[in-house]
């Protein structure tokens, strides 16, 4: 059968739900034997999903959740993400949280693999967030974005998240080298940007072989 759904209904605060298909689609991947389980015992939720294991796309994920009053917290245990050959794997849990006060905090992110790496984290109690990208191929993780097959290269750089909506202050330095878009290539294509109360300001530009262009401004 294509679909099926098996469920407990919630009773004094205990259930579960549990899916599984014949196939998902995943920004136009396609994840065989799908399937998705999801508990929970009071405030706690428990959660486990993937595809079946041999196929060329895979994932699997599995960890746990609490809700608390308006609060909410995640933890992922184990992550893997496959596409063909590449895949990344979370280092350490996972760890995030979100409340109406602080909005979304990322404790702890970690993922490698033969793409490169990933990392986020909380620098303080203020819930600010350090992102550090080092030598990512963009090619295969393309189709997250809707642009498969037309942007390639290697993604390293910082980028720094303080504040709120109302205060949001963000400062990013990439640099992607070897990089194409579409038809257009480049040595290395860099940008620093930074926003602060509603005021942009930066430079993006490309080193090729005839020199270097840029656009500078804010």
């Amino acid at each position: 059968e294509a679909l099926s759904v098996d469920s407990n209904i919630p009773v004094r605060g205990e259930g579960g739900v549990s899916i599984q298909a014949e196939a998902a689609s995943w920004g136009g991947r396609t994840l065989s034997g799908f399937y998705a389980d999801v508990g929970s015992v009071g405030d706690e939720i428990s959660f486990l999903l993937g595809n079946r294991e041999g196929s060329e796309n895979r994932v699997s994920i599995w960890g746990g959740a609490s809700v608390v009053d308006e609060s909410l917290s995640v933890r992922v245990d184990s992550a893997r993400i496959q596409l063909q050959d590449e895949y990344v794997v979370n280092r350490g849990p996972i760890s995030l949280s979100h409340s109406p006060t602080s909005g979304l905090v990322v404790h702890q992110l970690y993922l490698v693999g033969p793409s490169g790496e990933l990392e986020a984290a909380s620098q303080d109690e203020s819930g600010a967030i350090s992102i550090r990208v080092h030598q990512f191929d963009l090619a295969p993780w393309a189709f997250l974005v809707g642009m498969d097959d037309r942007i390639e290269g290697k993604l390293s750089g910082r980028v720094s998240i303080e504040g709120g909506i109302s205060n949001l202050t963000t400062l990013a330095t990439l640099e992607v080298v070897d990089g194409r878009i579409d038809s257009f290539r480049a040595d290395t294509i860099y940008s620093e940007v930074s926003y602060q109360g509603g005021h942009v300001s930066g430079k993006v530009g490309a080193r090729v072989s005839t020199g270097d262009v840029h656009i500078e401004g804010s």
